[in-house]
């Protein structure tokens, strides 16, 4: 019984971490192509180093 218990209670902490981290990602991503544009979201991934700077914003 308790091993069940467990498990489930992994499985509800895990789906509320993967709710959690996906809610960041999407935070993250409405900024960069709402908020910043993809223009300038380029330009900063330009400034970072970031590899292929157009490619990645999009």
């Amino acid at each position: 019984m308790s091993l069940t218990r467990t498990a489930a209670a992994r499985d509800l902490v895990l789906l509320i971490s993967r709710i959690g981290l996906g809610v960041v990602f999407i935070a993250h991503g409405w900024q960069k192509f709402h908020t910043n544009g993809l223009d300038k979201t380029a330009a900063a991934f330009e400034q970072m180093g970031v590899p292929a700077p157009t490619l990645s914003a999009y």
